[in-house]
């Protein structure tokens, strides 16, 4: 059933824009939810949307942030590895698009971004996956909403997600003699 191959989760993180000529943005910890679909065992699609709040300490004012994700995901270690049920940690190449848009106050904008990184994940259970995601991505215009003048129009972002996948496949990729068989944290200190 097509069930077999979806998967849900929740994450958060750390962001980052990088510093430019225009006001400071501080960090900022997104909170979102994520839904894809593996198409094989190597090409994955992930939709996701989350929402960030920027402090920006020049100008005393929050900025609030919804995010929309489309990402394709290359599972890096099936591919130069060759595919193995019963492996419990993988490494993807994400690449994707997004849709951004801020708001502070009655003033909004909208940006689109290009993204790059690194999907960690490792099962510890038969449905469980943590994963972590560092990456980089450039906007098709300021984040800010500050009406400067800069020799930029995009910002560049990095950062890291962290979160918690549930996939559908009941048991189908999971054995008996996997270390992670419910013992994960005393197994592996």
């Amino acid at each position: 059933p097509i069930s077999e191959n979806l998967f849900a989760g929740l994450f958060t993180g750390v962001d980052r824009v990088l510093p430019h000529d225009g006001p400071v943005m501080d960090y900022s910890y997104p909170l979102g939810v994520m839904v894809g679909y593996r198409f094989s065992p190597l090409h994955t699609l992930r939709l996701s949307g989350y929402y960030n709040k920027w402090y920006m300490p020049d100008l005393g004012y929050n900025l609030h942030q919804g995010t929309i994700d489309v990402d394709y995901l290359l599972n890096l270690t099936a591919y130069l590895r060759g595919y193995n049920p019963q492996r419990r940690v993988h490494v993807s190449g994400v690449a994707g698009v997004g849709y951004i848009h801020n708001k502070y106050f009655v003033k909004h904008h909208s940006a689109f971004k290009g993204q790059l990184g690194l999907n960690l994940d490792v099962a510890i259970g038969s449905n469980l996956h943590l994963y972590a995601e560092p990456y980089v991505a450039v906007t098709t215009g300021q984040l800010d909403l500050y009406e400067h003048v800069t020799e930029l129009d995009f910002d560049a972002l990095v950062g890291v997600r962290a979160g918690l996948k549930f996939t559908f496949n009941h048991d189908k990729y999971f054995t008996n003699d996997s270390i992670f068989n419910g013992n994960l944290f005393f197994e592996l200190s």
